[in-house]
């Protein structure tokens, strides 16, 4: 069976025009659709969430709106900041991230708005 990728925004059910996106630099992989991101501190770029890492990237922050190829240059995404709804089963998580890290991750967005159904 072949499954074709997630498309651009798809996780999206609700978001306030205008207000919702921005666009950040984002680096050290490649991270479909929907990736729930942490911020670098250091560098203010965002990457995967890493909920044990110590460089800031254990808070959620943002959402990633499309496939980014960030592996080996760091790239200019649009990601969800704020002031949106979207679709919980939609979110790429990382390998091996427990219930209770989701939770957290998941308060963390709601903090900013991001509310996950």
């Amino acid at each position: 069976m072949n499954m074709e990728p997630r498309h651009f925004g798809e996780f999206i059910l609700k978001e306030i025009d205008g207000f919702s996106r921005g666009e950040r630099m984002v680096t050290g992989g490649l991270y479909p659709v929907g990736t729930v991101l942490g911020e670098i501190t250091a560098t203010k770029q965002l990457t995967a969430l890493n909920p044990t890492a110590d460089d800031g990237s254990k808070k959620a922050v943002a959402i990633l709106m499309g496939i980014t190829d960030a592996r080996t240059d760091d790239q200019k995404a649009v990601v969800i900041e704020q002031l949106t709804t979207v679709r919980k089963a939609d979110l790429e998580w990382p390998t091996g991230i427990t219930d209770e890290q989701k939770e957290t991750a998941l308060n963390e967005l709601k903090e900013k708005f991001i509310i996950a159904r």
